[in-house]
């Protein structure tokens, strides 16, 4: 079969839906941090995270609340890589923080308190951050099942003034049993960065910005494509998905030892399954040959889709003229060239 060449290539920024936007963090990296426990009963659950590391700064207050601005804590296990977030959002007056300044009106710390937590206020019930580098946070719930050991949890908390991270493992694991975590005296000397594979993390498969491509985690057998060139948004697919659902990467299942391949390059892509041997590239993808079924022809192409997808080889498809609606016959020694943008598509024989 002659070679495809995918490519995804995006720019896009990545927002947090609903949670909003943080501003660009000052500071980042890991810090020492006295204890971190995940409490979980048949009625209740609590976390609770503190610290006394001074190499963290303080947020200034919010113009809109007079408080630090959105806190988003993430937490990720060895058990639950895929993690769980909590927030505490931007929020507008009356706010359920409280400032505390010195006599020179310097901001010495914020506290909150919100017994009803989780509400329109956040997930944390109580928060301290203070200028000496103390910080508690405590929510009535963390996000993670509990339903077995931990192994490790690591916690990021990004704030408007940097990131701060902490790895509880091995000898600062107190306890570690289903329904119930207790680490202390992490060390941030333990980890490099505060990346979500250090922590013990994984990344959902997705779009990537600025690395163009599609990345991420995806279950065993399965690889990371993409799914749609304009939005653009990625998915997992592997042997197990049959090829006809596949588009416009064409990488599913096929009966026989067939494969998997474009039958058409134009407006809408799809995908087919082709015999060993049909339709192969006898030398670069200009020059094709092979068997193919009864009512179809061995055609070279090229496609490229916006700035995000090209492809380009040989494959099976009806003798029509090259046009988006995927005819790909062109006179000997040229090949099908379909260019598309969202609503436009241009096909030419070069």
């Amino acid at each position: 079969m002659g070679k495809r060449v995918r490519r995804l290539a995006i720019t896009v920024f990545l927002t947090l839906g609903t949670l909003g936007t943080l501003p660009a963090p000052a500071l980042a990296g890991p810090i020492d941090a006295d204890r971190l426990a995940i409490k979980r009963s048949a009625t209740r659950e609590q976390l609770t995270f503190s610290t006394r590391d001074p190499s963290w700064t303080l947020p200034p207050p919010s113009s809109s609340d007079d408080g630090p601005g959105m806190i988003r804590v993430e937490l990720f296990s060895s058990a639950e890589p895929s993690g769980a977030t909590l927030t505490i959002p931007e929020l507008g007056s009356p706010s359920v923080w409280h400032v505390s300044r010195s006599s020179d009106g310097s901001v010495l710390g914020f506290r909150l308190r919100n017994p009803d937590a989780p509400n329109g206020a956040g997930d944390f019930g109580a928060a301290l951050l203070r200028r000496t580098g103390k910080l508690r946070l405590i929510a009535p719930r963390s996000g993670l099942t509990l339903d077995a050991p931990q192994g490790r949890v690591g916690i990021r908390i990004t704030l408007a003034t940097g990131v701060l991270c902490a790895l509880f493992h091995d000898d600062t694991v107190a306890v570690d049993r289903p329904g119930k975590f207790v680490g202390k005296h992490a060390r941030a000397a333990d980890i490099p960065d505060c990346d979500t594979e250090t922590l013990g993390g994984t990344t959902p498969c997705g779009a990537t910005p600025g690395v163009f491509e599609c990345m991420g985690e995806c279950p065993a057998g399965e690889e990371c494509v993409v799914a749609d060139p304009f939005t653009p948004t990625c998915h997992c697919v592997g042997p197990a998905s049959p090829c006809g659902e596949t588009a416009p990467m064409c990488n599913g299942s096929c009966p026989d030892g067939s494969t998997c391949t474009q039958t058409s390059a134009g407006t809408f892509t799809t995908c087919g399954c082709l015999a060993p041997g049909a339709c192969e590239d006898y030398s670069t993808y200009a020059t094709c040959g092979g068997t193919c079924a009864p009512g179809t022809a061995c055609y070279p192409y090229s496609s490229q889709t916006g700035q995000f997808l090209s492809s380009a080889g040989c494959t099976c498809a009806a003798p029509a003229p090259c046009s988006c609606g995927g005819g790909l016959a062109c006179p000997p020694g040229q090949i099908c060239r379909i260019q598309q943008v969202p609503n436009i598509c241009f096909a030419t024989c070069q």
